[in-house]
């Protein structure tokens, strides 16, 4: 068996029906665009560590399928870690499946990770930002989010039910995410660390009640 055909057998049978449409997006690129052109005509029993070393340095330096003028021709670092991490869960699973004895991409060397320096608002950024939302109507959207840190998905699944107007005690068990196929979706987070409660200041709760009162009234 070629890897090629291994590693989409896995794909549809093993990893697939357990992942998100959103995730499946990035798997499939990986495996259909980068993992198979590179290395999917190697039988999978004879694929080795210096096989997927050439691959990882090649699509390091000269991966990039689109943006090439702008970006370059070299992916990034998280990029060639995410196929990484998705060919050698295919390879853990043929070991599982005694197809092969050992995992070859178990000790190559990834690039280091990117250090990218955090862009902060200042005071004086947080209000004009917060004045334009305002203006726009959305000043209580963000606002929480400034103040709370929650993810874009986080907050857009949000309801009234699952904020405490008494104790301030707000309850993130959902999140929003969008499919090409059924658009905008609800769901559970992908962990359950992600499932929390997040305790609001006075100051913001009592700006959500006001904005709760002034919507029921219209």
């Amino acid at each position: 068996m070629r890897f090629g055909d291994w590693i989409g057998y896995w794909y549809e049978n093993h990893c697939q029906p357990t992942i998100r449409a959103t995730t499946q997006k990035g798997y499939e690129e990986w495996i259909y665009v980068h993992a198979i052109p590179a290395l999917g005509q190697i039988p999978l029993n004879k694929l080795t560590q210096a096989d997927c070393q050439k691959f990882l340095n090649e699509m390091k330096a000269n991966g990039r399928k689109i943006h090439r003028d702008t970006k370059g021709p070299g992916m990034s670092e998280r990029s060639v870690r995410s196929c990484y991490h998705v060919v050698r869960m295919s390879l853990e699973r043929a070991i599982k499946d005694g197809l092969i004895k050992k995992n070859p991409i178990l000790g190559c060397k990834l690039p280091p990770p990117e250090q990218k320096e955090m862009k902060i608002l200042s005071g004086e950024e947080i209000q004009r930002f917060l004045l334009q939302a305002k203006e726009e109507g959305m000043y209580e959207l963000f606002l929480l989010e400034l103040t709370t840190g929650l993810r874009r998905g986080e907050l857009l699944a949000l309801q009234w039910d699952d904020l405490n107007l008494e104790t301030g005690e707000l309850q993130v068990t959902k999140q929003v995410y969008r499919t090409k196929e059924d658009g905008l979706l609800i769901s559970k987070p992908k962990t359950k660390s992600s499932i929390r409660t997040v305790s609001l200041p006075p100051t913001l709760l009592n700006i959500l009640k006001e904005y709760k009162e002034s919507v029921n009234s219209r």
